[in-house]
């Protein structure tokens, strides 16, 4: 047999479109990627006609085990859930609930996920929803990193900073994981408020609220309603905001160029479309395993899923790449940020800026709006890359020296010096 024949047979066993229905959904099952499996079925139309088939199956088995905080995951849920009809959720309070602070862990200070769905909740959903969901979630991954790859890229200006701080040969920062926490769960609750709104209008019994719920959240403002202080411990809203001035940059755009950044009432809520990407270079690692204790015990914070710990399971080696040891003594990144715990909690940038404006009784420039930082990315940025910026200082004890003061001044307006000056005047031991 010619050795071209060989090939082409070879090429043609080896293909996905000729394996066993039952092999190619077993494929699907054990991807870990929501984009992987957006991809997939895009480009197999085999792995559509099953996808089609057991939509619920392989969302059921690959959203638990993608790197997606826990929250988001129940997030994408909802989304999908609303674009159903089958939100679980009785009236606008409850609504609002998901969303407002929740009762901390017991060790760390972090809040709890808000929003809590069972993982078999997709049983509600269509098969349409669950395809269309899982396109806005890739969407919504696309729209994540070029969020932060935006804000970093106002960092490259030579005018702010050295451009090899934002990167050096022993912290290379290509990946925030933090910032792509905050940023993704700030884009996905903006859709899910959308949805709720696009729902109160297309199909206002669908949601099954009293009337008067239904009204108002007909007028829900989804970046309004994400950017709401209330909804945070104090400085969280800031993530939020960032990520709203990107979009609304993006929308400046697409208005620019003569299409609408939303469609007509009756359709589904859409996000910006982002910019485009001549090649993908991000990669979404998952986070090593660190411990927590919560009302329910001890257990492992995998990023996407919380394992029990008491007593230590043997199998956890199964699960990551390194295997933990058997008790607390659990891996935890020197810098804030890199950690699992670390998307429940304020970012340096944000603490640095209140410790600065407002808690510091030697600070040249008190109560200083946070507009400047945030057009920077602060609310997103890690403790690895506020200190290769220099904005934070390796060994500062938490506490602002006199050269952090000055670092942090020269990013600001003369006007916003100037006003910060005649408030400190204004004091009256100032006076004295």
């Amino acid at each position: 047999m010619a050795e071209n024949e060989i090939g082409s047979q070879l090429s043609h066993q080896l293909s996905l479109e000729a394996l066993p229905t039952e092999l190619v959904l077993r494929i699907i099952g054990e991807l870990t990627d929501l984009d992987a499996l957006f991809n997939l079925i895009r480009a197999s139309p085999v792995a559509s006609r099953i996808f089609d088939h057991y939509a619920h199956e392989i969302m059921d088995a690959v959203l638990p085990m993608c790197p997606l905080k826990i929250e988001i995951q129940h997030l994408v849920r909802a989304v999908i859930l609303t674009r159903s009809s089958a939100l679980p959720v009785n009236n606008l309070h409850e609504f609002k609930l998901l969303f407002e602070e929740q009762p901390l862990y017991l060790s760390d200070g972090c809040r709890c996920p808000p929003l809590t769905l069972p993982s078999d909740s997709l049983n509600a959903a269509s098969s349409e929803s669950i395809r269309s969901g899982l396109a806005t979630a890739c969407r919504i991954s696309a729209l994540t990193n070029t969020c932060l790859g935006f804000n970093l890229g106002r960092l490259h200006d030579k005018s702010i900073c050295n451009p090899y701080h934002y990167g050096t040969r022993e912290y290379p920062l290509q990946i925030f994981l933090g910032g792509r926490n905050a940023s993704r769960k700030g884009l996905m609750e903006m859709q899910l408020v959308g949805e709720v709104q696009k729902l109160a209008i297309r199909d206002p019994d669908g949601l099954g609220w009293p009337l008067e719920d239904i009204e108002e959240a007909a007028r829900f403002k989804p970046e309004g309603f994400v950017t709401n202080h209330n909804h945070y411990f104090d400085g969280m809203e800031e993530e939020a905001k960032t990520v709203c001035e990107y979009l609304q940059q993006l929308r400046g755009e697409d208005d620019e160029d003569g299409e609408p950044s939303q469609r007509s009432p009756i359709d589904y809520y859409r996000l910006p479309r982002p910019p485009a990407i001549k090649a993908r270079t991000w990669i979404t690692e998952m986070p090593k395993p660190t411990m927590r204790k919560t009302q329910f015990g001890n257990v492992y914070d995998l990023g996407n899923r919380l394992i029990p710990a008491d007593p230590p399971i043997q199998s956890l080696e199964l699960l990551v790449k390194d295997r933990p040891p058997e008790r607390l003594g659990i891996h935890k990144s020197p810098f804030r940020g890199q950690d699992p715990i670390d998307a429940d909690t304020t970012g340096l940038g944000i603490d640095r800026y209140i410790d600065f404006a407002f808690r510091s009784a030697e600070s040249p420039l008190p109560d200083v709006p946070f507009d400047v930082f945030r057009r920077l990315g602060f609310a997103l940025w890690d403790d690895a890359r506020m200190r290769a910026m220099r904005f934070v200082g390796k060994y500062d004890g938490g506490r602002f020296t006199a050269a952090q003061f000055f670092v942090w001044r020269s990013l600001l307006p003369e006007e916003e010096i100037a006003e910060a000056a005649a408030r400190i005047k204004a004091r009256p031991s100032y006076a004295e």
